[in-house]
């Protein structure tokens, strides 16, 4: 939020109107199909890669708040 805050102060001719958030963790391929563009997920040794995890989170995460 401070990097929002420190744009609005620097705006000092009050050009800026409305700010907008936009998720980009992934990328719609179809109108019904999405992609989080993640390789190599499937591992031979069927143990929890934690970066992985946390990408796949938020790339979902991402989406459904697309969705509100």
């Amino acid at each position: 939020m401070n990097d929002i805050k420190s744009l609005a102060e620097a705006d000092e001719f009050e050009c800026v109107r409305v700010g907008q958030e936009y998720y980009a963790d992934y990328l719609a391929t179809y109108p019904h199909l999405y992609s989080l563009n993640i390789s190599n997920t499937y591992q031979q040794n069927y143990e929890w890669n934690d970066n992985l995890l946390r990408r796949t989170v938020q790339g979902f995460v991402s989406v459904l708040l697309s969705l509100r």
